[in-house]
């Protein structure tokens, strides 16, 4: 898009509230008419404030428009439509991988519409998804279990948590034929590649 305006500078304004951000105005000439504007902005961006007048605004929108016009003449005289986002490889890889899925695996669920960082796996069974959510959650977990291992669970449980299996742990050095200082880890052969 070609220049509209030349900066000509910029000053602080002093804020409509105590402890309110800085605001700043931008002085500009328009190219076309050559009149000096100046707009108050909030914040500051590379980009001219456009010209305010009607007639500055207008052409400015003809122009774009013609640039248009001139873009659509050259893509029907090269023959050539447009270019779309499905002719890149990697959306063609994800395109095939999820057609491939939907055949072997018959999931016809999967979600099409991501945003950056959704998953696209199906949702699962109820059952299966009732058994993720409450996989931590004890009183879940013991809901097909009968009243009496239920009550032998909470009570090995809480022997656990008092500590009263502390005494069964196994030492592995004990376990293992090597010598005391020896190291648990030994070399057994050594192999060259080639």
């Amino acid at each position: 898009m070609p220049e509209e305006s030349d900066y000509l500078g910029r000053e602080e304004v002093p804020p409509d509230f105590h402890l309110d951000k800085p605001r700043y105005r931008i002085r500009c000439r328009c190219l076309r008419c050559g009149k000096t504007y100046s707009k108050i902005v909030s914040k500051l961006t590379d980009d001219n404030p456009p010209c305010p007048r009607k007639v500055c605004k207008e052409l400015a929108k003809a122009e774009e428009r013609a640039l248009m016009e001139a873009n659509l003449r050259a893509m029907i005289e090269a023959e050539r439509g447009p270019g779309h986002i499905g002719n890149k490889p990697i959306v063609q890889a994800i395109d095939k991988t999820a057609e491939i899925v939907q055949q072997d695996y018959a999931l016809t669920n999967l979600k099409d519409s991501l945003r950056e960082g959704d998953i696209a796996a199906p949702r699962l069974p109820p059952k299966q998804q009732d058994a993720a959510d409450n996989f931590f959650n004890p009183k879940a977990q013991m809901k097909g279990i009968d009243a009496r291992h239920r009550k032998q669970m909470e009570l090995l449980g809480r022997r656990a948590i008092s500590g009263a299996f502390r005494s069964m742990a196994v030492n592995p050095a004990e376990l293992l034929p090597m010598k005391k200082g020896e190291k648990a880890l030994r070399s057994v052969r050594t192999e060259k590649l080639k």
